[in-house]
């Protein structure tokens, strides 16, 4: 089978797009994900890869989601931190949340992204937290609005729990009204280096800044806690993606700088020739991993390309072959068409001779005969019967003579 030039193009682009899209695509990164399968715990006690811990009562793990904070009592606290951390600069986290509670509840959710994950006796919130090393995300009712999802990063050198107006360090937020809504609230975080973070909310951007980036070598955390009259933070999926190459060494968060912040820098410790060859030779041997995952697909592809082309050809072949060796040609398919259409033209002309013409006199003709015929009938028939009556009476009775007479 002949493939045109158009097709063959066709083709050849459509097999771009796809090693372009192989090369770029997201793969989840399971030890730092969960509830993108159910359960959501193999036992029901633990969630695979992360730690919990809870003040003032027992997290609850259900098969489809985690409650970090129950509707009673209050002043409950809850989270879940990785145990490993991540090697990835460049990367795609989603949370699925939702709150519920009375009308005058209250309670915070945090995303954490930090050096070390926070002790699991503190608990802590962003306005309880001390001093850390990375990134917040807050959803709370900030300012006494229906809801507030804000931004703040701190190097390790602030406490946020001395300092005067916590509120004052976001770098950024978004107003959100987040509690009652019934369903989850679907949030994504996106770091890519030279693009910077960026929050979005159910589809729509929150906030974000070009001059944040976040290193590689960081946990990720999730943590809530509650008022006296509670909220109920229940997470249901919190899933890490990434299309760039893992990287093992962390590198160091700039200090926080207003409402934009420098880009994070390695430490001079971090940066020595011996442990940069070893960061080389990883990054060679998993980029070599990955484009020997690349040519498998890759050829993959091809094969499939090329089966198509042989089913392809096959098919043409038995439609040909399953048409008739005589088949008409065009002109004999318009000659054809050009005696049906003087047929039918033939039709019409009897049918509008057929209607259009007066039978009255004709037909008036024909009852006067009938009616002649007729009375002739009847004029004749008494006779008839009479003369064949007066015979049959004389053919009986002369046997009858004849024997008498002898």
């Amino acid at each position: 089978m002949r493939i045109s030039p158009d097709k063959s193009q066709s083709t050849l682009g459509f097999a771009f797009t796809a090693l372009v899209s192989l090369s770029t695509a997201q793969h989840l990164v399971e030890q730092l994900s969960f509830g993108h399968r159910t359960p959501l715990s193999p036992g029901g006690l633990t969630i695979p890869g992360w730690q919990s811990a809870s003040e003032n009562h027992t997290p609850q793990i259900l098969s489809d989601r985690i409650v970090l904070t129950p509707p009673s009592p209050g002043h409950a606290r809850g989270s879940l931190w990785t145990e490993q951390a991540s090697q990835y600069s460049s990367w795609s986290g989603e949370i699925s949340f939702r709150a519920s509670g009375p009308e005058r509840g209250s309670g915070n959710l945090q995303i954490w992204y930090t050096r070390t994950p926070q002790p699991a006796s503190s608990l802590s919130s962003v306005y309880t937290v001390g001093e850390f090393d990375g990134l917040v995300l807050v959803v709370d009712q900030y300012g006494g609005r229906g809801g507030m999802i804000r931004g703040f990063l701190n190097d390790g050198t602030m406490n946020f729990k001395n300092h005067h107006s916590v509120d004052g360090l976001a770098f950024g937020n978004c107003e959100y009204s987040y509690r009652n809504r019934g369903e989850y609230t679907r949030m994504q975080i996106k770091v890519d280096e030279g693009v910077g973070l960026e929050v979005e909310v159910d589809g729509r951007k929150c906030f974000g800044s070009e001059h944040i980036q976040l290193p590689a070598g960081y946990h990720f955390g999730i943590s809530a806690a509650s008022a006296e009259t509670p909220d109920s933070f229940e997470v249901s999926k919190f899933t890490m993606s990434s299309a760039s190459i893992a990287t093992p060494e962390p590198g160091r968060a700039a200090p926080f700088g207003g409402a934009m912040q420098r880009p994070f820098t390695s430490t001079p410790e971090e940066s020595s020739p011996s442990r940069g060859s070893s960061i080389t030779e990883t990054q060679f041997a998993d980029l070599m991993s990955r484009l020997s995952s690349l040519q498998s697909q890759t050829d993959r592809i091809l094969r499939e390309f090329a089966n198509l082309e042989s089913r392809l050809g096959d098919r043409h072949s038995d439609v040909k072959a399953s048409l008739p060796g005589n088949i008409a040609s065009g002109e004999q398919i318009q000659n054809l068409d050009q005696k049906l259409d003087g047929l039918s033209q033939t039709v019409r002309r009897i049918q509008s001779d057929v209607e259009g013409r007066d039978y009255r006199e004709s037909l008036t003709g024909l009852e006067k005969a009938l009616k002649d015929t007729q009375a002739n009938l009847m004029s004749g028939l008494p006779a008839s019967v009479g003369q064949s009556k007066s015979t049959y009476l004389l053919q009986a009775s002369l046997p009858l003579w004849e024997g008498s007479s002898g």
